[in-house]
């Protein structure tokens, strides 16, 4: 499929993805190093904040390209498509400006500040925050903190206590990496490398600036007024993660074909490729991936022409994003799934692509945004009925 690209920044579309396509070496050659260490290389980070993948999103008075959604994920499936924990990394952290989009002025120009911001954090489990002066008091315990490691600045989700009989009020907390503990906990089967492991932090102070309340009704701040944020919250994360497991299904497809012109089955006359079976395999795979992605970019495509021309997003449009999101996902899991099978026992050795690739995208759609729980949501859209979570609206 063609995207048609248009940005914010002065830099060509084609142009910046050109220098996304040109780290494919480097990643593959980080890639075991990255995974034995359970954390990005410091040689692939740095070159990803070089070739703009962390700014992709970014507002421009900030320092950032505040590119297109399109450009964005064609930028995070390709680097998925050499490196699964690489792809994921480049979604959470180039994803990061829509979750500080309701910071205070102050509070948002703090966390971009320097040369190579890296923001991350974690929704859940929420914290505890108490109201202390011209601030907050926060402490708790957050799962699945992407990227921690590397993080400048994180975001993370707490609940602030309200007056008796009044309930919690939801915010994300914005404090410097260095105001939390990170705990060893990240021993997966896929996805090392994105070095997801939970923090601890107690009795941090935060400024009533480095705080954003959540909800359809809190303002975006001055930064955040573009077109580009106008997307739902919901929409990096769960488009996000199809972009990641979309260039992982595109890696296993290609690795299937490459194996198939040198394997010879045992038990089986001529190469691997000669079977029918890995024939009609590749074939509904191909055919299945494509067409997941040629939705998954229609939708952004229109949301985006939308956007542009009105400023807001319908209904419809934010159901299709869920739904596209949610079926690229599930698609290119199965993909993986039946490319690793045609793989037969050479599949299962870890020198193998397809051993990376299965375990990736599988922890991949374990990704709440993009999970079966959300055909349950866009299925009550489609039937006329509200939808059963509130970032829908958000």
């Amino acid at each position: 499929m063609e995207l048609r690209l248009e940005t914010a920044s002065d830099e060509p579309e084609e142009v910046f993805l050109d220098g996304i396509r040109a780290l494919g070496p480097l990643i593959r050659a980080e890639a075991d190093a990255s995974e034995e260490s359970r954390k990005l290389t410091p040689a692939v980070v740095d070159a990803l904040h070089d070739a703009g993948m962390f700014r992709v999103f970014m507002p421009r008075s900030l320092g950032g390209d505040e590119r297109n959604m399109s450009t964005g994920l064609a930028a995070i499936e390709e680097i998925a498509r050499h490196d699964g924990a690489t792809g994921w990394i480049s979604f959470v952290v180039s994803g990061s400006p829509f979750m500080l989009s309701r910071l205070p002025d102050r509070g948002v120009e703090w966390a971009f500040s320097g040369p190579n911001p890296f923001v991350c954090g974690s929704l859940f489990p929420p914290g505890k925050a108490l109201a202390e002066g011209d601030g907050y008091r926060l402490e708790g315990n957050w799962s699945f903190v992407s990227g921690c490691q590397h993080a400048t600045v994180l975001g993370l989700f707490g609940l602030i206590a309200g007056d008796k009989g009044s309930p919690p009020q939801p915010a994300a907390f914005v404090v410097p990496a260095r105001d939390a503990t990170i705990l060893d906990t990240w021993y997966t089967g896929g996805l090392r490398a994105t070095g997801s492991n939970d923090l601890s932090a107690t009795n941090v102070f935060v400024p009533r600036e480095r705080v954003a309340f959540l909800g359809a009704d809190t303002p975006r701040n001055s930064h955040h007024q573009g077109p580009l944020y106008r997307f739902p919250l919901f929409g990096p994360l769960g488009s996000g993660v199809s972009a990641v497991c979309l260039g992982i299904a595109r890696n296993a497809i290609d690795a299937l074909i490459e194996m198939a012109t040198e394997k010879s089955p045992v038990g089986r006359v001529g190469k691997l490729r000669e079977q029918p079976t890995i024939q009609v395999d590749v074939a509904k795979s191909e055919a299945a991936v494509r067409s997941a992605r040629a939705w998954l970019y229609e939708t952004v495509q229109a949301i985006e022409a939308e956007t542009r021309a009105n400023n807001i997003i319908s209904s419809e449009l934010r159901r299709d994003l869920i739904l596209a999101s949610t079926h690229a996902t599930k698609v290119a899991a199965e993909a993986v799934t039946v490319m690793h099978l045609a793989g037969g026992g050479s599949a299962v050795y870890t020198k193998n692509p397809l051993d990376r690739a299965f375990r990736d995208i599988h922890t991949a759609t374990q990704h709440r945004r993009s999970g079966p729980v959300q055909f349950e949501t866009t299925g009550r859209m489609l039937l006329g009925l509200d939808p059963d979570d509130p970032l829908v609206w958000q």
